[in-house]
This record gives C-alpha cells, structure tokens and sequence, in this order.
C-alpha cells in the first residue's frame, strides 16, 4: 500500500495513463494525499495529486532500507532534484535524508543520472591527463623496495595497523615504505562506528592509497595549491591529523586529502608543487 497516493499497485495503475496526469491537476492539490477509492477507478485515477514519477519516486523513498541505493533508482524515473525529493518524503525519510550529507546525495543522483558526480568532472580528468606529477616521497616509491600492505589474511602475522605493534612489525620488514591497497574492502569499517542514517551497508571499500613510512618522512604535494583545511580527527579509526589542499584545473577547483599526518603540518595558506605539506605520522 502506497502511504502517499493509497493506492495498491501505484506504478502498474498509473504507467498506462501517465500522460493523463497534468499541471493543472498536481498544482490544484499540491502534495496533499489522495483520497481514492481502493481501487480507483480510471476516471478517478487523472486526479492524483502527484505526477507518475513524483508517485513512484515518493514510494521508492519511503521505508527504504537503503536511501542511496533508492536515489540511484529514482534518477531514473524523474529529474528532480534533492530538495524536491526531500519535500515529497514523509516525515521519518525526510529526517534520514537530512540527516546525510547532502552533497554526496546530490553527487549520487548526478552519477546516476549523467555518470559523474560533479558536472566539472570531464573537465579535471581531461586537465589532469596533461601534468606531470613529481614524487610525493623521496626517494620516489616506485625506485625502491616496498611491500603491499593487504588486511584480509594475506599476511597472518602483521597487526593491525591501529595496533601500536604494527610500528615495530613494519620496521622489521626492511623496506622503506608500505603500500595500502585502494579499493580494498576493509572489514574494520563493519562496526556501528561507521552506520548511518542512509541504509545498512557500511562504506567498506577503502578509497584511499595508504603510504607507510618512517614517522617524520615528509609528504610532497603532487600540484601546487591552497591548504584549504586543517584538523585533527580524533574517533577511532578516523583520519588523526588531516590536511586538504585545493587544487585548480581550468577553473574548475578539485581537492586532495592527507590524513594520518604527524602533528606538525603545514598551515592554511599556498602549497607549491612537490613542497612538503606534511610528515608522515
């Protein structure tokens, strides 16, 4: 049962007479539920106050289990926006909604919808593919010996690495620097921790490159920019001290982060290329 329009079956009533619901009718009764007889009949059916999509968009929302995974199927059926689609919802989605960043739900309807988050996107991979990027460590990573750092049983005997025994156990390995793996999924990230109001599924998969190194070794910007963001994230598992420094491509502005820096970073201000903007921690 559809709790905004009441009827059963929404989407299969309506899709044959989409056309039948107009302007008129949606802006005479704006978002007030549909009092219709259970089945509507079809004359009845033109008086819905909401439009084919706004209908199934509503009952996509509603009581889903997973909000991301229902904007990824809504981006399908209507071109609203997020504020309009938080409008829509009754009032305990609307909470989740609010509750989430709403950037990132903007980027996930714009991914859906036209395959990339950010419509200045193109625009930085296309800059991007044109520079040259000097070593962020030194000496360069790719020179020397370094091991892949993997968290699911490829190597029994290495702790955690938010075990103070990791220190020790790394040091032993004789090689400058190891790598953590991007698009790793990380089991750690399961915990209540990292639940939010969007759904069940944690966000597992570890979008970062992970660099270890000797504590102190400096980290190099990749391109000159503007550190935007300085902090220290304290939870568990978070990012200790952080460091974002603003890049621009063309005019369009995109961001790298450094995170498990040690404490003695670099303040807001102009980072050039390859200038040490931290030190690993």
């Amino acid at each position: 049962l559809c709790q905004t329009c009441r009827w059963r079956g929404a989407v299969a009533a309506l899709a044959p007479r989409a056309h039948g619901v107009g302007a008129a009718d949606r802006m005479a009764r704006p978002a007030q539920p549909c009092d219709l007889p259970d089945p509507p009949t079809p004359a009845d059916r033109r008086f819905c106050c909401l439009s084919l999509a706004d209908t199934v968009s509503t009952c996509m929302l509603n009581n889903a289990p997973d909000l991301y995974a229902a904007l990824r199927r809504i981006a399908a059926t209507t071109d609203a926006d997020l504020p309009a689609l938080i409008a829509t919802a009754d009032a305990a989605t609307q909470a989740r909604l609010r509750a989430l960043d709403q950037g990132l739900l903007a980027a996930i309807l714009s991914k859906a919808r036209t395959g990339h988050a950010v419509a200045t996107a193109p625009a930085i991979r296309a800059w991007l593919a044109g520079q040259s990027f000097p070593a962020m460590f030194r000496p360069d990573i790719s020179a020397g010996a370094s091991i892949a750092l993997l968290t699911a049983g490829q190597r029994p005997d290495m702790p955690a690495f938010s075990d103070r025994a990791f220190d020790g156990w790394f040091a032993a390995q004789g090689v400058p620097y190891g790598l953590g793996a991007y698009a790793e999924d990380r089991r750690v990230y399961t915990s209540a921790q990292f639940a939010d109001a969007g759904g069940p599924e944690r966000r597992t998969v570890h979008t970062g490159i992970d660099v270890f190194a000797p504590a102190m070794t400096p980290v190099h910007a990749p391109l000159p920019g503007r550190v935007l963001h300085v902090t220290y994230n304290a939870d568990p598992l978070d990012y200790g001290h952080t460091l974002i420094v603003q890049h621009e491509a063309g005019g369009a502005s995109f961001y790298t982060l450094y995170g498990h820096l040690a404490g003695d970073r670099r303040s807001p201000g102009f980072a050039g290329r390859a200038r040490a903007v931290g030190q690993a921690g």
